[in-house]
């Protein structure tokens, strides 16, 4: 969920009753979040990287190509 300042908060939930289990608000798991951001832009910045220095596809049907992620 997220509050009308933007603060965040992760509700969990009982699959067989429904009940709440509970909440966990911005301070124990937003390090979590933000790791995970950095995570996606690095991986962003590197696949930048690899379409700058890799050769267009020599497939002549224009078929698409499997992309290598480390």
């Amino acid at each position: 969920m997220t509050g009308e300042n933007g603060e965040i908060a992760l509700m969990s939930l009982s699959r067989y009753d429904k009940k709440l289990l509970g909440i966990a608000y911005n301070g124990s798991y937003k390090p979590s979040i933000e790791f995970n951001e950095q995570l996606i832009k690095k991986m962003q910045e590197k696949e930048k990287e690899r379409e700058k220095l890799a050769p267009p596809p020599a497939d002549k049907y224009n078929a698409p190509m499997l992309k290598v992620i480390e």
